[in-house]
């Protein structure tokens, strides 16, 4: 037998498991800890004693070994999948307060197989090292893996709810009159409402206007305005909320954005000072988020050029790098773990230069990137929130026009 051989000991009769050093370890006092996987963005609330399995799976352990040490601390460790899918709770932010939104009777100690699936599930246990990430997934509790959008698309697929329904739920309230008290509210609105008097006397075009919530706000402002959407049951709930007989200078059209290049003949005949498009235009730079879009992504853009006027001005409020970042600390001290930018596992974000590069491609320049604040207002709704989206702003606002010779 070898030196190298000798000193690795004899060959391991059962698989052994390591414990990803990417988790994040928060204790919650009142002897709970709280364990966050940042890739796959889970959270399990364990006792105390669950440190002591996580000491000896650092380099790895044999199963066998490590169920030996989780069967000794029997009913001293117990565990809980404190995972809820929402945006707000799960993907974006993920509160800390578990000691207080969890009972007693939610731990519970497990069966050893149990208790080894749901943090192997969680990306808290590896059976390979280094950890492997791929984002797929394989089971229910998958619904909470990856980015905004495909867990989105999970909840559909999961709970059977149409994704234009579920998407308006969220975001609006039951009457589509009003927006969620969320940074929906308190960042975007806020932000929009302080923005909008600038389009006065313009005339504006939104794409992708849903159910036409914020093209009725800029028409208070505007001299025209007109909402497309190719999702028709958005537009008659828009025509419904905002009857042209109430609100002559406003009007909504079902139409395709790909097609403004093609068509002979639009729904409008002048130009617009201002193309609006609010949340949607991640949709035409990531290519796994909306693969159609995507591939017509240049067309689209020649189509809004189309549309525009020549001194117009092309608006986009859209998701911030920093938005998939959890939220961690106190309100005094956040922070956020930020994974990914460059190189991105979940793309759904572009990155700054992705979005200059795309728009000098189209022949276009970035004028100003705002990124807007939140409203003091939210500090009564969520103070560590508020407090964190100061620091990393969820949404940035380009204004864009036709580059200059």
């Amino acid at each position: 037998m070898s030196s190298d051989a000798a000193a690795e000991g004899p060959a391991s009769s059962t698989p052994r498991v390591y414990w990803n050093s990417s988790t994040l370890i928060l204790p919650l006092g009142g002897g709970l800890v709280r364990l966050y996987s940042v890739w796959e963005r889970r959270n399990v609330v364990v006792t105390r004693a669950a440190i002591e399995l996580i000491d000896l799976a650092q380099g790895g352990i044999e199963t066998a070994e490590l169920q030996a040490a989780y069967e000794r601390l029997g009913t001293t460790l117990r565990a809980c999948d404190a995972t809820d899918f929402t945006l707000w709770e799960c993907a974006y932010a993920n509160p800390d307060n578990f000691n207080t939104a969890i009972g007693d009777a939610d731990l519970l100690h497990l069966p050893w197989a149990d208790f080894l699936e749901l943090l192997t599930e969680s990306g808290m246990l590896s059976t390979v090292w280094p950890p492997t990430f791929d984002g797929r997934k394989r089971s229910f509790g998958d619904q909470y893996r990856g980015s905004f959008h495909e867990q989105l698309a999970t909840e559909s697929l999961f709970r059977r709810t149409p994704l234009e329904q579920w998407w308006t739920a969220q975001k609006f309230s039951d009457d589509l009159r009003s927006v969620r008290p969320t940074p929906y509210h308190y960042v975007q609105e806020t932000f929009l409402d302080s923005y909008f008097p600038n389009l006065a006397g313009s005339s504006v075009l939104e794409i992708g206007c849903g159910t036409g919530y914020w093209s009725g706000k800029a028409v208070a402002h505007a001299a025209r305005v007109v909402g497309v959407d190719i999702n028709r049951d958005y537009i008659e709930a828009a025509r419904r909320l905002w009857p042209a007989a109430e609100h002559p200078n406003l009007r909504f059209e079902v139409l395709d954005a790909a097609q403004f290049s093609q068509q002979a003949h639009l729904p409008f005949s002048e130009p617009f000072d201002y193309v609006l498009m609010v949340d949607m235009f991640l949709f035409l730079v990531g290519s796994r988020v909306a693969p159609p879009l995507w591939d017509q992504r240049y067309q689209i853009m020649d189509g809004i050029k189309r549309v525009l006027s020549d001194r117009g001005v092309l608006l986009i409020l859209d998701p911030h790098p920093c938005w998939l970042t959890p939220w961690f600390g106190s309100p005094e001290l956040p922070f956020g773990v930020f994974t990914e930018y460059r190189h991105r596992t979940m793309k759904v974000v572009p990155t700054l230069e992705e979005m200059s590069s795309f728009f000098f491609d189209c022949g276009l320049r970035i004028r100003r990137i705002l990124e807007p604040p939140v409203d003091p207002g939210y500090q009564g709704v969520d103070r560590r929130a508020a407090a964190f989206m100061n620091q990393a702003p969820p949404w940035w606002f380009f204004e864009v026009e036709r580059a200059r010779v």
